[in-house]
């Protein structure tokens, strides 16, 4: 697969609630690709030929040009049916709600239309980037983003326990976590529910995850050193972990090429 990308970081505030900006083209093959839990939601504007998603070994379901990909917990695979030519919005963990205008939990484990956005000014507000000449769009994109931004400022309280937890890459001790925030238990539950999508522990669990892969992209791996640098007890916890957001052992991710994963998923050290 022959692929160019490019990531536009953005500024200011904007950008503790975006990851960024990014672009993708070039040309698909028949290879199937993987993408792996990362925390992350996304915002994809297709212009190219359609993508499909791999639903087993026999049906494939072809994606929307506007796609939402919520919060996953589980890997995902995907087939490029030609011109690839994207466009999207990688949200930092618990922030894509204040632009969407959607619970997050609505959005678990589901790859989703246009429909997905409640709020109806950005709905149209993305529609009409598919009119814009090519060279506009990301600059278009930034736009909207900060407009929907400045819309959500009164929300923007419920993402702070969020970035906590990001920040320490999910090792951090919830009782830590409660202390910290001020929130008890239930209050936290309810709070990343609704701008994550799952529990505290159940993202704290995909950053570390997310750790192990960025471990193994720098340098050669021992796996037994790097389950306790990524807080596993153990290498066997590690590999359950694994295969539990790959699909695959280890051994079967490092063997294989995985273009989509790196750039849609944010391997790279942030």
């Amino acid at each position: 697969m022959h692929l160019s990308d490019q990531e536009h970081l953005l500024t200011g505030a904007l950008a503790a609630h975006v990851r960024c900006v990014w672009q993708l083209q070039g040309a698909g093959n028949a290879e199937e690709q993987l993408i792996v839990p990362d925390g992350c939601m996304e915002l994809v504007l297709n212009f190219g030929d359609p993508f499909e998603q791999v639903i087993g070994a026999q049906r494939r379901k072809k994606q929307p040009r506007i796609l939402i990909v919520g919060e996953v917990r589980r890997p995902v695979r995907t087939h490029p049916t030609g011109k690839i030519d994207l466009l999207g919005v990688r949200f930092a963990p618990g922030s894509a709600p204040l632009f969407f205008g959607t619970s997050a939990v609505a959005l678990v484990d589901t790859l989703s239309n246009e429909s997905a956005i409640k709020s109806r000014t950005f709905r149209r507000a993305m529609a009409k980037i598919f009119s814009a000449p090519s060279e506009e769009r990301s600059s278009q994109l930034q736009a909207v983003l900060h407009d929907a931004f400045t819309a959500a400022a009164p929300r923007l309280s419920t993402v702070e326990p969020v970035a906590l937890l990001v920040a320490r890459q999910g090792l951090i001790d919830l009782t830590e976590l409660e202390t910290r925030t001020g929130m008890k238990k239930r209050t936290l539950e309810r709070r990343f529910l609704t701008t994550v999508g799952c529990s505290p522990k159940a993202l704290a669990q995909v950053l570390r995850f997310r750790r192990v892969l960025r471990s193994i992209e720098a340098a050669e791996v021992s796996w037994a050193d790097t389950a306790l640098e990524c807080g596993y007890y153990d290498q066997a916890h590690l590999v359950r972990d694994f295969r539990r957001y790959t699909g695959i052992t280890p051994g079967q991710y490092l063997k294989g090429d995985h273009p989509l994963t790196r750039l849609f998923d944010g391997v790279r050290p942030r």
